[in-house]
């Protein structure tokens, strides 16, 4: 009978430790869980305030390309005080350092942009009729040329023509 006993007792000792070897794994899954999800919030919750931040400088840029443009048709007493680096060319740029950054996908991907408040309720091809009028060389040239500092025409001239092409080339496209 004590043997029976004994074995029971062992029996009882071995079925707690498994609850409790049980209950711990099932602690630390609840815990990983809980961490995991914790984790994927936070995560989250950074991606939203990057596509926040994102969407704020390229509504910024938007509203910005449309001022510098305005600026440069209407006010004459600009001479020789634009440098290539910040001239409104239409890509999602604060500053340009080379003409090699303003690249065909960018510039269609800017001009057809939904934050782009100037060419609400507009077709492509009126939105691309103004971008042909403002980048044509021979307006441009005359327009921006006595704007531009010393030594700077020349890239922003590049830079330009590449635009022009781009812009006739989605002309043809629409």
């Amino acid at each position: 009978m004590r043997r029976r006993w004994e074995e029971l007792q062992t029996e009882r000792e071995r079925q707690m430790r498994e609850e409790q070897e049980r209950a711990a794994r099932e602690a630390e899954e609840a815990a990983r869980r809980a961490r995991e999800e914790q984790e994927r919030v936070a995560r989250e919750e950074q991606e939203r305030l990057a596509r926040e931040e994102m969407e704020r400088q390229a509504r910024e840029i938007c509203q910005l390309y449309e001022l510098k443009w305005t600026e440069l048709k209407t006010n004459r007493d600009l001479k020789n005080i634009v440098g290539f680096h910040e001239f409104p060319f239409p890509v999602f740029a604060y500053q340009h350092a080379d003409p090699a950054e303003i690249t065909y996908e960018r510039v269609r991907e800017f001009l057809f942009h939904p934050f782009r408040s100037s060419i609400e309720g507009k077709t492509y091809k009126e939105i691309l009729k103004i971008e042909v009028l403002r980048w044509h060389p021979d307006k441009f040239d005359a327009l921006i040329c006595p704007k531009m500092k010393e030594g700077e025409w020349e890239r922003t001239k590049e830079a330009a023509g590449m635009v022009a092409r781009w812009v006739t080339r989605l002309m043809a496209e629409v």
